[in-house]
């Protein structure tokens, strides 16, 4: 029987073969031990990651398709999904999410409405604020601050009507608060207004409080509460020159101008770094005896005169504010004097409420048809008038028309006799000044003695 040969070259192939296979199996082999190694280091690694930072699925969660996210709660983080639903299961609405900064990642602010109570007509109300901090894991929030939002007292809002809500000083019932704006302004920070309304008869009333946001110290607070009897709400306005703008509250009532100004201040705290501080003229700024005299008139709202005296000297530059507020009201009341009003009686009012007494005498003199209705006012003022007046010749003591303002009221109000004792009393007052003023005593007494039946 014959056999096959084999030849060399074909040994070497079949060895070949045989080598190769091997050397396959071996390298799967390792890559198989390999991956698992790798799995398992990767495994071993993400539970470190967990444990070490309890929110680490939500990075892992931006490399995964929308099947394959990782459900998980971080720690104190909320979407606003989860903000909205959270605020709605404590009992509130959430009211319009406010935006901190305008560039980047900003805080935001969540208005937390409820019912209210003291509203009219029904309202929600402001009830809290909730400052919220972005979390470098996009899309999530931290609670940064909890403000607890109470409204001005009902006391406070009805102040400066006076006599009108007498019934009202003792009443601490908060307000409710139902409305948020920005008051824009070039004042660092962002600056909100939170507003109501209250009706009294037939005057509207506005208040509200305002709060600010310090990008540095990351904190909201409130700054000042105000109310507005003009209907009026808070308004950053350039008062005092060249300087950064003020915050000012219109009170007017009627013919009398009324404003509150406050000028942002920088104060030593870490926490509250900026203040309102209320112009006041309680404390004159200097001690010049003319400066004073000034400010007497202005308190007494005899605005016109105070600037009229003020332009009458050379004042320092500490006297800037206060100098400020006082020519603020006096543009107010001159701008009074220009308008057109319907009757004598309230032409007479504005020049007399102004302190502008020879204009006001004219008129009087020249309004024989109006006399009786005007000396009826005259007779039921309750010292606006009349305290002007006195205060008046306080600064000006040889002013013959303020004289005969003073004489005129009193012969209104309290009879012919009390008023010549009043001008006997008035001193540097000249035998003709005393004369003319007797014969305008004499005129208002019979204008106001009783008919002959």
């Amino acid at each position: 029987m014959s056999r096959k040969k084999v030849s060399k070259s074909g040994v070497n192939s079949i060895v070949r073969g045989t080598t190769s296979g091997k050397w396959l199996t071996n390298l799967g082999a390792i890559a198989v031990l390999l991956m698992a190694i790798g799995l398992t280091a990767g495994g071993f690694g993400l539970a470190i990651l967990f444990i070490l930072n309890p929110n680490a699925p939500a990075i892992l969660n931006r490399f995964l398709p929308s099947g394959m996210q990782i459900a998980f709660n971080p720690a104190g983080l909320y979407t606003l999904d989860q903000i909205k639903r959270q605020i709605s299961q404590q009992g509130y609405t959430s009211g319009e999410m406010l935006v901190m900064e305008p560039d980047g990642e900003s805080p935001i602010l969540i208005p937390l409405l409820k019912n209210g109570t003291a509203c009219e007509p029904a309202c929600q109300e402001i009830s809290e604020f909730r400052l919220y901090q972005p979390d470098s894991l996009a899309g999530y929030y931290e609670i940064k601050q909890k403000v607890k939002i109470i409204g001005p007292d009902e006391a406070f809002v009805l102040a400066p009507l006076q006599q009108e809500t007498a019934q009202y000083k003792d009443s601490y019932r908060s307000l409710s608060l139902n409305k948020v704006t920005p008051l824009d302004s070039s004042v660092p920070g962002v600056w909100l207004n939170l507003t109501g309304d209250r009706t009294f008869g037939t005057t509207s009333v506005t208040y509200g409080e305002v709060f600010h946001y310090n990008p540095k110290t990351d904190r909201i607070q409130k700054m000042v509460e105000w109310t507005s009897p003009a209907g009026q709400s808070i308004y950053w306005q350039q008062v005092i020159p060249d300087a950064t703008p003020e915050l000012v509250v219109n009170q007017t009532v009627g013919i009398e101008p009324i404003f509150r100004v406050y000028q942002v201040k920088s104060q030593k705290s870490s926490l509250s770094p900026l203040v309102l501080s209320q112009i006041s003229l309680k404390v004159p700024a200097i001690s010049q005896p003319n400066y004073q005299q000034a400010l007497k008139l202005a308190k007494a709202g005899l605005w016109i005169n105070a600037l009229e005296e003020l332009d009458r000297h050379k004042l320092s530059a500490k006297t800037e504010a206060q100098v400020s507020l006082i020519k603020l009201h006096g543009d107010f009341a001159r701008s009074q004097l220009q308008q057109n009003w319907a009757s004598p009686k309230q032409q007479l009012l504005v020049y007399l409420v102004n302190g502008q007494w020879e204009k006001g005498l004219n008129l009087f003199e020249s309004s024989l048809w109006e006399r009786a209705e005007i000396l009826r006012t005259l007779r039921n003022d309750s010292g606006r008038l009349s305290g002007r007046i006195e205060t008046y010749l306080q600064v000006n003591p040889t002013n013959k028309y303020a004289k005969a303002w003073g004489a005129v009221i009193i012969a209104a109000q309290d009879g012919k006799t009390e008023a010549i004792a009043w001008l006997a009393s008035q001193p540097q007052t000249s035998v003709e000044d005393r004369k003319k003023i007797n014969d305008l005593i004499e005129l208002v007494n019979k204008a106001i003695a009783p008919s002959p039946n």
